[in-house]
């Protein structure tokens, strides 16, 4: 997390500065893949805080797609955002 912007995107999201920051190989969305099914809800623990958050999609929702290798999963599609309040949509 090195860039102005993610250092900027993690303190609007989690309401603080980092605690520490590294590297994190991103992969680039792959030319071939395969859809697995809807994302319903996503549940997430987010850094020193025990208990997790629980978004369902409601609009539009994301497919989740794995790569061909099945080592990556991506969302694709739907009716998002990703905000200080958390995800929206």
């Amino acid at each position: 997390m090195r860039s102005r912007t993610s250092k900027k995107a993690y303190r609007e999201f989690h309401g603080r500065k980092a605690a520490k920051s590294y590297r994190a190989y991103v992969p680039n969305p792959p030319r071939q893949a395969f859809a697995l099914g809807e994302v319903v809800e996503i549940v997430y623990k987010r850094p020193g805080e025990a208990v997790p958050y629980q978004h369902r999609f409601k609009r539009r929702r994301p497919m989740l797609v794995s790569d061909a290798r099945g080592k990556h999963l991506f969302f694709v599609g739907g009716d998002y955002k990703v905000t200080a309040r958390g995800i929206v949509g």
